[in-house]
C-alpha cells in the first residue's frame, strides 16, 4: 500500500477529529442538551403548581384569619349571656346576687324553666315639636331635609329569639340592699333584665337602712356557649389523601 502523504495524513488525521467532535456530540452532549431541555420543562410545570399551592395557602390564612376574627367576636358576645338553665340551676344562679344583698324572699318565689321569647329591636320614637311662632323664627327651614335624612337611614331588623327563664320574687329588703342587688345585675354584664320592680306603698323610705317589700320580676336571657374550634385541625382534616 501507498504510503500516505504528509499531507494526507493531516487530512485524515483532522477527518477523525471532527468525527471524533460530531459522534461526541450526537452520543454524549446531544443527550444532555435533552435532559437539560426536559428538566426546565418540568422546573416550569412545578413551579407552576408551586405557585397555584401558594395562591391556595394565602387563601387558607386569610380565610382561618377570617374564622378566627368571627370567632373571637362570637365569643365576645357569647359572654354576654347566660348558658341554659333549668329552673332548679337558676334558682342556684340568683342565689349569690339574693344572698350578698340580704334579700328576704317575703311569701313566694318561681323560677321557670326556659322557653323561647321574641325580642324586638330598640327603636327610638320622637315626636315633632311643630309651631307656628317656632316656624316663623326658623329662617333656614331644614325640616324637610332632615325628616328625610332620618327616613333614609332607618333600616330593617328582624325580631331575634332567645330562650329566656323568668324569677319572681316577694322580697322584703333594706333599701341600701335592694339598689345594691340591682346594681350587682347591672354590673354582672350578663343579660340578665330586671323587668319589673314593685315596693308597698306602706314601705317606701328613702332611708338606706328602710326595710322595703315588694314584687320583683327578672328575665335572664341564655346563649347557647360556642365550643372551641381547631381551625388548622379543621383544614387537614379536610385534604385529600395523598
Amino acid at each position: 500500500m501507498q504510503k500516505l502523504s504528509y499531507r494526507d495524513r493531516i487530512i485524515v488525521l483532522v477527518v477523525l477529529v471532527i468525527l471524533i467532535i460530531v459522534a461526541g456530540v450526537m452520543l454524549l452532549i446531544k443527550p444532555k442538551f435533552e435532559d437539560i431541555s426536559t428538566a426546565e420543562s418540568e422546573l416550569s410545570s412545578a413551579q407552576a403548581q408551586w405557585d397555584e399551592l401558594n395562591g391556595k395557602i394565602k387563601q387558607v390564612d386569610a380565610i382561618k384569619e377570617r374564622v378566627q376574627k368571627k370567632y373571637d367576636e362570637s365569643v365576645q358576645i357569647g359572654s354576654l349571656f347566660v348558658d341554659i338553665k333549668r329552673a332548679y340551676t337558676l334558682e342556684r344562679f340568683i342565689q349569690e346576687y339574693i344572698d350578698k344583698n340580704g334579700i328576704y324572699i317575703n311569701t313566694n318565689a318561681s323560677f321557670t324553666d326556659p322557653s323561647i321569647v321574641e325580642l324586638k329591636p330598640y327603636s327610638l320614637e320622637t315626636e315633632s315639636l311643630e309651631y307656628s311662632i317656632g316656624q316663623s323664627a326658623n329662617l333656614n327651614d331644614t325640616s324637610e331635609t332632615e325628616n328625610s335624612s332620618d327616613s333614609s337611614q332607618e333600616t330593617e331588623e328582624e325580631n331575634q329569639s332567645l330562650p329566656c327563664g323568668t324569677i319572681t320574687i316577694d322580697y322584703n329588703a333594706t333599701r341600701a340592699g335592694l339598689m345594691q342587688f340591682m346594681q350587682d345585675i347591672k354590673d354582672s354584664g350578663k343579660s340578665i333584665e330586671i323587668k319589673s320592680l314593685t315596693i308597698n306603698n306602706n314601705s317606701y323610705n328613702t332611708n338606706p337602712d328602710a326595710v322595703l317589700s315588694g314584687d320583683i320580676t327578672i328575665n335572664v336571657y341564655y346563649a347557647q356557649m360556642i365550643s372551641d374550634v381547631d381551625i388548622g385541625g379543621e383544614i387537614e382534616a379536610t385534604e385529600p389523601q395523598q
